[in-house]
């Protein structure tokens, strides 16, 4: 598995790339022996436009890093 920090995706947020992860798990022991203590959002966007199959690369975003979009995504 590959991970790649600290790169600009197209919206301007910096998520950790992971590719070629087998599952879940182990994105999961990635982040809890690199990041331990933080929340972690991962962003699944059902747009036609957006499609990128799952497993190709998975985007990992800190949660407090995509606070104001989730806010505005929920109207407050």
């Amino acid at each position: 598995m590959k991970v790649i920090e600290d790169t600009e995706d197209r919206y301007g947020g910096y998520p950790i790339i992971f590719e070629g992860a087998k599952n879940l798990e182990q994105i999961h022991e990635w982040l809890y022996q690199n990041y331990q203590g933080y929340k972690f959002v991962f962003l699944f966007d059902e747009t036609k436009e957006e499609f990128e199959p799952i497993g190709k690369r998975i985007y990992v975003y800190f949660l407090d890093g995509i606070e104001k979009e989730l806010n505005a995504y929920m109207g407050k």
